[in-house]
């Protein structure tokens, strides 16, 4: 009976012991899968309260578990009522638990007055189990007052009226200005429509050749220049958009080069084209734009894509030309069946005899 009681106490010390390694070895296994799939979206800005049209950074960061596949943000994020003037993307970096972090930095602005929310950005990432998941950032909240220091500078009192010596003079000279002026503006006016008339006949007469062959040449020669190649990115894409212009303008009668890229697809809608080419033409030219004037730098596979696309466009877009019609006399008389000729035959005169 002593030894039995001796031993117990120990086999109840060895069974808890066990039990803690097993527990702390779980804990240490679903720490290091949760460590596996995590994710955060963290979104700032440098500073909440503005002036209108003060250009503000705003930074997204994502700091993610090397296991976790995530797709970048699409360019041309939105970012409510902000105007994007500016992106960059930053080097990505390693944490100290061995994950990275990646930040997309913007440079924003608005020009209205009052509070403004920049909203949640959705991230779409793919988890260790090949599963699409998708995490939002916070919504941020930027205050934006007027550039008016005081309101008692606002409005100034009327000062009294001021007598001047000579006002008959004055009022001859300012009516002869007047007038002269009024000249120079009818003459501008009447100059600028016979101009815009020449341009639209001009446009309406079209190319000497069929507007997709002239876009196809373009197109080609755009890609034996190899601006990608030479860093010359927003060049590029100002070369490719300025082709489907010229190649839409030709193609549906219509000025094009002149107008931003929303006034274009209400041209295009006033021309009474289908709706599917206007929103294709619409979203490629806005993906130009955003490269020329934003400074969006797209993905390297997405830059080599762009002339295909156009050539896709034109493919689908271009018209389709009817058989020939000879117009001249000659080309006429040519295709003729030919005639032949015979000798001319004298024919012997008919006597008529007289009955007696």
């Amino acid at each position: 009976m002593i030894s039995l009681r001796l031993h117990k106490p120990r086999k109840m010390k060895r069974r808890l012991k066990f039990s803690t390694y097993l527990l702390a070895l779980l804990c240490f296994t679903s720490l290091g899968y949760a460590q596996q799939e995590r994710i955060l979206v963290e979104s700032s800005v440098d500073r909440s309260t503005i002036t209108v049209g003060d250009p503000i950074t705003y930074t997204l960061s994502i700091t993610r578990a090397e296991s976790v596949k995530v797709e970048p943000p699409e360019m041309g994020i939105n970012l409510g009522q902000f105007e994007i003037r500016d992106y960059e993307i930053v080097e990505p970096r390693k944490t100290q638990a061995g994950g990275l972090t990646e930040s997309y930095s913007y440079v924003i602005s608005v020009y209205d007055v009052g509070e403004f929310e920049i909203p949640p950005v959705t991230i779409a990432y793919t988890d260790v189990d090949d599963r699409r998941r998708e995490i939002n950032s916070q919504a941020i909240r930027i205050t934006v007052n007027s550039v008016k220091s005081s309101e008692a500078e606002d409005i100034m009192d009327i000062k009294p009226p001021v007598e001047i010596s000579g006002t008959r003079n004055i009022y001859l000279w300012g009516a002869a200005a007047l007038l002269l002026a009024l000249c120079v503006l009818i003459v501008l006016v009447l100059w600028r429509r016979k101009r815009s008339r020449a341009e639209v006949r001009e446009e309406e007469l079209g190319p000497p050749r069929p507007a997709h062959e002239i876009a196809y040449e373009e197109l080609e020669r755009i890609e034996g220049l190899n601006l990608i190649e030479q860093g010359l990115i927003k060049e590029f894409y100002t070369e490719v958009s300025e082709v489907i212009r010229r190649y839409v303008g030709y193609r549906y009668y219509i000025i094009t080069m002149e107008l931003t890229t929303a006034e274009l697809v209400d041209s295009m809608k006033e021309a009474e084209i289908h709706e599917g080419p206007i929103e294709t033409i619409r979203s490629f030219l806005e993906e130009c734009d955003l490269v020329k004037f934003a400074k969006f730098i797209p993905s390297r596979e997405r830059m080599s894509e762009l002339i295909p696309r156009a050539r896709a466009i034109v493919d689908a877009t271009k018209e389709t030309l009817l058989p020939t019609i000879p117009e001249k006399k000659e080309e006429i008389e040519d295709q003729r069946p030919e005639t032949v000729e015979t000798e001319p035959v004298e024919a012997e005169p008919v006597r008529s005899e007289k009955q007696p």
